[in-house]
Protein backbone atom coordinates (compact mmCIF):
# COMPACT_ATOMS: atom_id res chain seq x y z
CA UNK A 1 0.00 0.00 0.00
CA UNK A 2 1.39 3.39 -1.00
CA UNK A 3 1.67 6.09 1.62
CA UNK A 4 -0.97 8.81 1.24
CA UNK A 5 0.31 12.23 2.35
CA UNK A 6 -3.24 13.61 2.23
CA UNK A 7 -4.45 11.16 4.91
CA UNK A 8 -4.27 12.78 8.38
CA UNK A 9 -4.63 9.49 10.30
CA UNK A 10 -1.89 7.82 8.26
CA UNK A 11 0.41 10.84 8.70
CA UNK A 12 -0.24 10.89 12.45
CA UNK A 13 0.63 7.19 12.72
CA UNK A 14 3.86 7.75 10.77
CA UNK A 15 4.90 10.54 13.18
CA UNK A 16 4.13 8.28 16.15
CA UNK A 17 6.15 5.45 14.57
CA UNK A 18 9.11 7.75 13.85
CA UNK A 19 9.16 9.37 17.29
CA UNK A 20 7.90 6.67 19.64
CA UNK A 21 5.46 9.15 21.18
CA UNK A 22 2.55 7.28 22.72
CA UNK A 23 0.93 9.61 25.26
CA UNK A 24 -2.62 10.68 24.28
CA UNK A 25 -1.94 14.39 24.84
CA UNK A 26 1.12 14.37 22.60
CA UNK A 27 -0.81 12.39 19.98
CA UNK A 28 -3.41 15.18 19.93
CA UNK A 29 -0.63 17.76 19.57
CA UNK A 30 0.85 15.75 16.69
CA UNK A 31 -2.46 15.89 14.87
CA UNK A 32 -2.68 19.65 15.45
CA UNK A 33 0.91 20.15 14.25
CA UNK A 34 0.17 18.15 11.11
CA UNK A 35 -2.85 20.35 10.39
CA UNK A 36 -0.96 23.57 11.13
CA UNK A 37 2.07 22.69 8.98
CA UNK A 38 0.22 21.09 6.05
CA UNK A 39 1.33 22.19 2.62
CA UNK A 40 -0.77 22.98 -0.41
CA UNK A 41 0.10 21.64 -3.82
CA UNK A 42 -1.36 20.19 -6.99
CA UNK A 43 -2.88 17.32 -5.01
CA UNK A 44 -4.50 19.62 -2.44
CA UNK A 45 -3.69 19.48 1.28
CA UNK A 46 -0.54 17.49 1.95
CA UNK A 47 0.51 16.59 5.48
CA UNK A 48 4.21 16.80 6.29
CA UNK A 49 4.96 13.99 8.76
CA UNK A 50 8.77 14.17 8.54
CA UNK A 51 8.73 17.85 9.49
CA UNK A 52 6.36 17.22 12.41
CA UNK A 53 8.39 14.20 13.60
CA UNK A 54 11.60 16.26 13.53
CA UNK A 55 10.00 19.11 15.47
CA UNK A 56 8.53 16.70 18.04
CA UNK A 57 11.97 15.17 18.58
CA UNK A 58 13.46 18.64 19.01
CA UNK A 59 10.86 19.44 21.69
CA UNK A 60 11.58 16.22 23.58
CA UNK A 61 15.23 16.82 24.40
CA UNK A 62 15.97 14.51 27.35
CA UNK A 63 18.29 12.77 24.88
CA UNK A 64 21.38 14.75 25.96
CA UNK A 65 23.45 12.28 27.93
CA UNK A 66 27.13 12.20 28.81
CA UNK A 67 28.86 9.52 26.79
CA UNK A 68 32.39 10.28 27.99
CA UNK A 69 33.84 12.47 30.73
CA UNK A 70 37.06 13.52 28.95
CA UNK A 71 36.09 16.09 26.36
CA UNK A 72 32.41 15.68 27.38
CA UNK A 73 31.02 13.94 24.31
CA UNK A 74 27.25 14.08 23.93
CA UNK A 75 24.82 11.84 22.12
CA UNK A 76 21.60 13.26 20.78
CA UNK A 77 19.05 13.00 18.02
CA UNK A 78 20.50 15.73 15.82
CA UNK A 79 21.37 13.38 12.97
CA UNK A 80 17.92 11.83 12.95
CA UNK A 81 16.24 15.24 13.13
CA UNK A 82 18.41 16.52 10.27
CA UNK A 83 17.58 13.45 8.20
CA UNK A 84 13.83 13.88 8.74
CA UNK A 85 14.01 17.57 7.81
CA UNK A 86 16.03 16.74 4.67
CA UNK A 87 13.43 14.12 3.70
CA UNK A 88 10.65 16.68 4.15
CA UNK A 89 12.52 19.37 2.23
CA UNK A 90 13.09 16.98 -0.67
CA UNK A 91 9.40 16.04 -0.75
CA UNK A 92 8.29 19.68 -0.47
CA UNK A 93 10.53 20.76 -3.34
CA UNK A 94 9.71 17.77 -5.56
CA UNK A 95 5.99 18.43 -5.16
CA UNK A 96 6.09 22.25 -5.25
CA UNK A 97 4.38 22.48 -1.88
CA UNK A 98 3.53 25.86 -0.47
CA UNK A 99 3.90 25.63 3.30
CA UNK A 100 2.68 28.06 5.95
CA UNK A 101 5.06 30.76 7.15
CA UNK A 102 7.26 29.44 9.94
CA UNK A 103 6.91 25.78 8.97
CA UNK A 104 9.58 25.53 6.28
CA UNK A 105 11.94 22.56 6.43
CA UNK A 106 14.71 24.77 5.02
CA UNK A 107 14.27 27.25 7.89
CA UNK A 108 14.37 24.43 10.45
CA UNK A 109 17.55 23.02 8.88
CA UNK A 110 19.14 26.49 8.96
CA UNK A 111 18.37 26.78 12.68
CA UNK A 112 19.65 23.27 13.33
CA UNK A 113 23.01 23.94 11.69
CA UNK A 114 23.25 27.50 13.05
CA UNK A 115 23.33 28.89 9.51
CA UNK A 116 22.35 32.47 8.89
CA UNK A 117 19.76 33.29 6.23
CA UNK A 118 22.45 34.45 3.82
CA UNK A 119 24.33 31.16 4.30
CA UNK A 120 21.66 28.51 3.85
CA UNK A 121 22.12 24.92 4.90
CA UNK A 122 22.66 22.80 1.81
CA UNK A 123 21.97 19.08 2.07
CA UNK A 124 24.65 16.93 0.50
CA UNK A 125 24.07 13.62 -1.19
CA UNK A 126 26.52 10.77 -1.12
CA UNK A 127 26.53 8.27 -3.95
CA UNK A 128 27.88 4.89 -3.03
CA UNK A 129 29.52 2.93 -5.80
CA UNK A 130 30.05 -0.73 -5.12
Amino acid sequence: MAYDYSDLAQSKQLVIDLTGITTPLKAVLIEQNLADSAGQGALGTTYRPYYVAARQLQRNRPDQTIEAADGAKFTNLTTMIQSLLEEQLAYDLANDLVVPEGYGAQDALNKLCGCKNDSLYTPTMAILVG
